[in-house]
């Protein structure tokens, strides 16, 4: 397997969210404990949004497709607190309009990933990006992974949390 495939089957497993939270219900999606599920679903959005929109070369869909206004935010393209967050008042209080909606902006953001994937080889993957932003340097290879690793672990987080209930 080549090292696109990898990566390509990688973000696949942050798609399972989407077949997990279809179809489920407002309470669910906002039960106890922070962060809800709905958080979760709309954070891993807005991690892979805030990541690989700028690797393509353009503005976060969240901002320049409006998906901002669907869910009745503001237009900050840092709202979901890069890196790990603490708990704050937006974690515990976020609502999303819908299942849907959740579903959509992941569906969306997952297409930006499969676009970018698309244009690379697997020499691409030692470029390295973001230059003097970090100690050591970051390569499309290590942002790639670290996001997909983020999604994996809040998928695992969701399956829990569905498992529990």
């Amino acid at each position: 397997m080549e090292s696109i495939a990898v990566i390509e089957d990688l973000f696949s497993r942050g798609g399972e969210a989407i077949k997990m939270i279809e179809g489920l219900s407002d309470d669910a999606l906002h039960a106890a404990p922070a962060p809800s599920i709905a958080w979760q679903v709309w954070r891993m959005g807005r991690s892979v949004d805030y990541n690989i929109s700028p690797l393509l070369g353009r503005d976060q869909l969240w901002t320049d497709a409006g998906w901002h206004e669907r869910f009745g935010m503001a237009a900050d393209p840092k709202d979901f607190q890069p890196g790990f967050p603490p708990p704050n008042d937006m974690v515990s209080s976020f609502r999303a309009p819908s299942a849907e909606l959740l579903v959509e902006y992941l569906g969306a953001t997952l297409g930006l990933v499969s676009e970018y994937l698309a244009t690379l080889g697997d020499a691409d993957l030692d470029t390295e990006i973001d230059a003097g932003r970090y100690v050591n340097p970051v390569t499309i290879a290590i942002r790639l992974v670290s996001v997909g690793v983020s999604l994996a672990q809040s998928t695992g987080v969701i399956r829990y949390r569905l498992w529990m209930t």
